[in-house]
């Protein structure tokens, strides 16, 4: 391999890779191979093997895994950088996992978690010579690239999405202030970032939408049966907004329809929904399928007749970006019913590519839906402008020639400054 070759390759670091629940990291990699960009993925835990469908298992051949830890490889790269770099190694432990988090016992824990994990790829990464990583979300992977960066004199950038920017800030100022530059999926989270950290620069900020393959998610409404099918799909937590969908479901039972909903996912809020379920007597109306493998989702796509996610502002302040499900949903023709939460409004048009609703109304959201279970006219309508904003606005070959874009006018400038050696 030549120099200048080594020179372009590109670090991905994910807290999990494949992940089933973040499919768009995946995706964006494979598609920017596709495109010649070289990707080397570092993945701080392995994935369950239970968790993988048969086209995320090539994935794991050539991806460096922190964890399971190995003792000695571990311990080698430890005893590198004290021996080789031991300011950089004291100035991270004293500076960033001791003197930031001192009043912070958990944030220092988990920073300290950090800087182990960022050791173990930075040794890595020097074998491969790689001169910039990229970090998916600003939480862990973007504090391990950071760490990676400081120990390699390497640069990093990161792409920041929903909790990571709303709710769970460790050390943001510091990784937005040192890296080369961030990326958000909406102009709604770059106003955000602007203000939570003044510092930046907007040009310092790019916004690289999500995107799905609009070769995969093809619409087929074949599907002729009684009643309209509702679905929704996403972890079973509070900002997804269940609850809410739960009790329209109640409303529109008593309105006399008589329609099947479907909630794809799973989490720690599923007891609650299982009982609210039974409370409201919904038992035969509406169905917690569980988590469902990203491979399949097409068929339930096809399956349903509307959409629904009707996200909220959760009580620690966590919410969406911009979901990636509505994007799949849409790209199936699928008309959408959902909130004016965050990024969503920059995806789904009221009235336009869909329907939105404010957050927690049950009755807003019962009206939107019975809405298009009455005009099938607007059902159609809504779904056909959904497909065409996603082609336009949220398509992953549109979103992955952006990434190609940046990534090839800083790698080889980022290599000139690293100075990596053999």
């Amino acid at each position: 391999m030549q120099e200048s070759d080594r020179a372009r390759t590109i670090g991905y670091i994910c807290a999990r890779f494949p992940s089933m629940t973040e499919t768009f990291v995946y995706n964006e990699v494979l598609k920017l191979r596709e495109q010649h960009v070289d990707i080397k993925v570092f993945s701080i835990h392995r994935p369950m093997p239970e968790t993988l469908s048969s086209e995320t298992h090539a994935l794991t051949q050539g991806t460096f895994y922190a964890f399971p830890l190995r003792i000695i490889q571990f311990g080698m790269a430890h005893l590198y950088f004290l021996l080789v770099k031991p300011l950089r190694y004291s100035y991270i432990i004293l500076t960033f996992v001791v003197a930031k988090n001192i009043t912070d016992i958990r944030g220092m824990r988990r920073t300290l978690w950090h800087f182990l994990e960022a050791v173990c790829i930075a040794h890595e990464s020097r074998k491969q010579r790689i001169s910039h990583h990229h970090a998916h979300f600003a939480t862990g992977p973007a504090g391990v690239a950071m760490f990676v960066s400081i120990l390699n004199g390497t640069t990093f950038s990161f792409t920041i999405h929903a909790a990571d920017l709303f709710s769970d800030k460790l050390l943001l100022k510091d990784k937005v202030r040192l890296a080369k530059f961030i990326i958000t999926i909406s102009h709604y989270n770059k106003q955000t970032l602007l203000r939570q950290c003044p510092e930046a620069t907007p040009e310092k900020i790019q916004v690289v939408r999500c995107g799905v393959d609009l070769d995969t998610f093809q619409p087929n409404r074949s599907r002729r049966g009684e009643g309209v099918r509702l679905l929704s799909v996403g972890r079973l937590v509070e900002k997804k907004g269940f609850v809410y969908l739960v009790h329209a479901c109640k409303v529109l039972k008593e309105r006399g329809y008589s329609s099947q909903c479907i909630i794809i996912g799973d989490g720690p809020d599923r007891p609650v929904l299982e009982h609210l379920i039974v409370e409201l007597h919904l038992q035969e109306d509406l169905t917690l399928v569980g988590s469902v493998i990203h491979e399949s989702m097409r068929e339930h796509y096809e399956n349903a007749d509307i959409f629904v996610l009707p996200c909220v502002i959760a009580r620690d302040n966590d919410q969406d970006g911009i979901p990636i499900v509505l994007m799949e949903a849409m790209a199936m023709e699928l008309p959408c019913v959902s909130t004016s939460v965050s990024g969503i409004p920059e995806l789904i048009e009221d009235m336009r590519s869909g329907l939105l609703v404010e957050p927690r109304n049950v009755k807003a959201l019962a009206d939107a839906i019975e809405k298009l279970i009455r005009n099938e006219r607007l059902r159609n309508e809504l779904g056909k402008n959904g497909r065409n904003k996603v082609f336009n606005d949220f398509n992953i070959e549109h979103s992955t020639d952006r990434l190609a874009e940046i990534f090839g006018g800083l790698v080889v400038e980022g290599a000139k400054e690293a100075g990596i050696r053999a």
